[in-house]
């Protein structure tokens, strides 16, 4: 039962309350007298010095104010699911931490999570590298997925400071899946059996979260022993843009919430490769919010066969991830604005790596599902409330930039069917599109970032972000553009416009004019 408190409450009484909920109580029996106590503590805490490598937008309300609020939040639903049991005691675990740091039991706990296939030498490296880990708690889970040498004897001598959780052969996507279902910590940070943690990993990554309290992943860099691994900067602005024009980092560098990952798609269990790329696509549709840390936290070096190596050698897991991450992307209008790029990295990869041979008919089946999302967005005309002609005019643009290129027969019968399909799909798309409205051209300019370029309707979007011109003259020229240029309109062509649209007095005609002039 926790102790009450008043408006007149102490710090010591403070305490008991906070190590209480920190300490697994549900904070049912607080009466609105003793959360107003807390949240006139949190209010006084100190801000937390900066970290000068951190990359992160910053939270519009302080840490310790905000897991209170997300605590009293969880409080107020009944805790039905493991997940909400996990939410409610990551945040009043992590609001106790801010708000009495000096307590060591109100300190989050970390699982470090090893999936591991033979390899037991590397394996007890990588344990040795958690165990030296500076921050407290700390749990070291490793998930031996059928391994056939001794896993649990080479790790015997670490006693009880690692959990060792044995399954059958699965491959690396359902060892994470169960070791992040077993884990106990509040965060769980990834490891593979083959890389080093340096000893301020853990520590600095939670010091992370600590200073911006609404992020969902934190990465760092890594000193990486085959090639030199650039860390991407731009995920915490943007995490869609970045997945889908790169890796954006890499596995063992990365720690999150446990509930996040219990209420997240969980890794995909049929690839044998590229599964963390769909994990990070899953996560950055969501929202999330990635942070990054400009420190080598990691030591990264891939000796021998691993879990996540190909069981074949075909670039099938390639294209599957590619169709199945823009079949999401199309699921809702407001990510459309990636659909162009996604297409582009997938035909740019088609041409990498055609043809490739198809061994699970995963990639088939994949492509299949994504010919029939875009027909069934061609024959809706306005899905979510949305005309579908900005995502029919860009995916033009992005496939007739390639279409000189994609000769039939290059890339593998599944590719070859998708592609022989996609333009008609397109026609029937901008044929059956309702008419743009300023509804639609509003949503798109509102998630579009300085971080996302438009190659989908460069003149139209851009006069009218800079001008903010929404006369129906304006709105139809966009329309008529969309669906007749066939090609992506340049910056230049939105100040011809413009000069076009003054001297002729009908935005319709200006657009006319600016189709008959060359784009080269």
């Amino acid at each position: 039962m926790l102790p009450g408190i008043s408006e007149n409450s102490t710090g010591t009484e403070l305490d008991a309350i906070l190590r209480s909920i920190a300490s697994g109580d549900d904070g049912r029996a607080l009466s609105a007298a003793d959360w107003s106590g807390l949240f006139r503590r949190a209010a006084d805490c100190r801000a937390l010095p900066p970290m000068p490598t951190l990359i992160a937008v910053p939270s519009a309300t302080s840490g310790p104010l905000w897991h209170l609020q997300c605590l009293r939040d969880a409080v107020e639903r009944p805790a039905d699911t493991e997940i909400d049991e996990a939410r409610r005691r990551y945040h009043a675990r992590c609001a106790a931490h801010l708000m009495a740091p000096a307590d060591p039991r109100m300190r989050p706990l970390v699982t470090v999570l090893i999936p591991a296939f033979n390899r037991v030498e590397l394996l007890a490296e990588a344990v040795e590298s958690c165990l030296a880990q500076t921050w407290q708690p700390l749990e070291i889970d490793v998930v031996d997925d059928g391994s056939t040498e001794d896993v649990a004897g080479a790790l015997r001598r670490y006693g009880p400071s690692v959990r060792i959780h044995r399954k059958e052969n699965g491959g690396v996507s359902s060892a994470r899946n169960l070791g992040i279902r077993l884990a106990r910590g509040d965060f769980v940070h990834f490891l593979d059996s083959d890389d080093l943690l340096l000893p301020e990993a853990v520590a600095r990554k939670v010091e992370a979260f600590l200073r911006i309290p609404d992020a969902g992943l934190c990465y760092s860099d890594v000193d990486d022993q085959l090639r030199p691994w650039p860390m991407s900067r731009l995920a915490p602005h943007d995490l869609v843009h970045t997945v889908t024009t790169r890796h954006p980092f890499l596995v063992p560098t990365v720690m999150m919430p446990r509930w996040l990952m219990l209420d997240t798609r969980p890794f995909e269990e049929d690839l044998r490769r590229a599964e963390d790329s769909r994990y990070w696509f899953t996560l950055a549709l969501r929202g999330i919010k990635a942070i990054g840390l400009e420190e080598v936290l990691t030591i990264r070096r891939k000796l021998g066969p691993s879990l996540n190596d190909l069981r074949y050698a075909t670039e099938e897991e390639t294209f599957t991830v590619q169709a199945r991450n823009l079949c999401d992307i199309l699921a809702s209008a407001k990510h459309w604005r990636y659909a162009a790029r996604q297409y582009v990295r997938m035909v740019a990869m088609a041409k990498q790596y055609a043809p490739y041979q198809t061994v699970s008919g995963n990639s088939g089946r994949a492509l299949v599902r994504l010919q029939a999302k875009l027909a069934e967005l061609a024959a809706d005309d306005c899905p979510d409330g949305f005309s579908t002609l900005p995502l029919f005019a860009a995916l033009r643009a992005a496939d007739n930039a390639f279409r000189p290129t994609m000769s039939p027969g290059r890339f593998g019968d599944d590719l070859d069917r998708l592609f022989a399909a996609i333009p008609a799909i397109i026609e029937r798309g901008l044929r059956a599109s309702a008419p743009l409205t300023p509804r639609d051209i509003e949503a798109w300019l509102s998630h579009t970032s300085s971080h996302v370029p438009q190659p989908v309707v460069g003149v139209t979007l851009d006069q009218l972000r800079a001008h903010r011109h929404r006369s129906r003259g304006d709105v139809a020229a966009v329309d008529w553009i969309l669906r007749r240029v066939p090609l992506p309109l340049r910056r230049r062509h939105a100040k011809r416009f413009r000069r076009l649209r003054r001297w002729t007095g009908s935005s319709r005609l200006a657009a006319r004019l600016i189709w008959a002039w060359p784009h080269s």
